[in-house]
């Protein structure tokens, strides 16, 4: 298993700093175009809601695995996160209906010790066939 790490601020820019963070690191992997665009959409609606609803430090965890690939997201609010229903003209409360939609795993984690929670994902990995 390969980890990459990296600590976000809870400002604005962070989710797009995530989605590139979190390519760059899925290169190892080969994913298909399609399995890269869910992880960066769920990695970015993940960091957002960190950034909207959490406190920092915001900590990005990407571990590529044999048969999937899991992203973790931890900040130090103790508050889990919550399911919105959000109407046709609401802005945002979509990101963990995305989540429960498109990733086959995924749950929210109170630390223990210690104030805190972690998101994780993962979505299995689909093979690139070689040229």
């Amino acid at each position: 298993m390969r980890s990459f790490r990296i600590e976000l601020a809870a400002v604005p820019t962070s989710p797009a700093r995530a989605r590139h963070f979190v390519g760059d690191a899925a290169g190892v992997a080969r994913l298909p175009s399609p399995v890269l665009e869910v992880l960066e959409l769920l990695t970015s609606e993940l960091v957002t809601n960190a950034v909207v609803h959490g406190s920092p430090p915001i900590e990005l965890v990407v571990s590529i695995e044999e048969r999937a690939i899991r992203v973790s997201v931890h900040d130090t609010s103790a508050a889990p996160p919550r399911r919105r229903s959000a109407t046709a003209v609401d802005i945002g409360g979509r990101g963990l209906a995305l989540v429960d939609a498109l990733a086959p795993r995924w749950r929210a984690e109170a630390d223990r010790p210690g104030p805190g929670k972690t998101v994780w994902f993962e979505l299995d990995r689909v093979p690139v066939p070689s040229c």
